[in-house]
């Protein structure tokens, strides 16, 4: 990163902790370098990290991840500040795409358990007892290996609530996760 300033504090046992804060040259760095996907992947690995970190003990590695993750989750707040707004009455398809993660819609409707990098559940469009139904959360895309439905949030939310992309974009808009 390119603002990246060390600061010293100090810790309840006494210790001093050393550790490297962030600041908005920062925000910008990642705002310009990184597209949403990515922020959300960074954010992912920040927290995955601090976990670690937390685990082990490890209180410098802790502060720095979660000081990365505010620092990704501005950036991301920044960039869809920058995004188009939708005209007043009408919804912008791949601005909803983007605004909502097909794993947590999906998982609202369906129970899901990631495998391997993926995530596996009973599909809820058929009569299924295995679970069939695939969601990749990279690709923001589900496929049912059973029905053949397949498709990305918007398609998901269309086939489950039986309207069309307006009324799915308006749904999830309107609070359906």
């Amino acid at each position: 990163m390119g603002h990246l300033e060390g600061h010293k504090v100090t810790k309840p046992d006494g210790k001093p902790l050393t550790y490297l804060s962030f600041d908005d040259g920062d925000v910008a760095y990642l705002v310009a370098n990184f597209d949403s996907s990515h922020l959300k992947n960074e954010l992912k690995t920040a927290e995955i990290e601090e976990a670690v970190a937390n685990q082990w003990g490890e209180d410098d590695n802790v502060v720095y991840w979660r000081e990365y993750a505010k620092v990704c989750r501005k950036a991301m707040d920044a960039h869809r500040a920058r995004q188009p707004k939708p005209v007043t009455g009408k919804v912008s398809v791949t601005a909803v795409k983007e605004a909502h993660n097909i794993v947590d819609v999906v998982n609202h409707y369906t129970r899901l358990r990631k495998v391997g990098g993926n995530y596996k559940g009973v599909c809820p469009f058929h009569d299924d007892k295995q679970p069939s139904l695939t969601v990749s959360d990279k690709l923001q895309k589900f496929h049912c290996f059973s029905c053949e439905r397949r498709g990305d949030v918007v398609d998901f939310v269309r086939e489950i609530e039986n309207t069309d992309v307006k009324g799915a974009c308006r749904l999830l808009v309107g609070g359906v996760p």
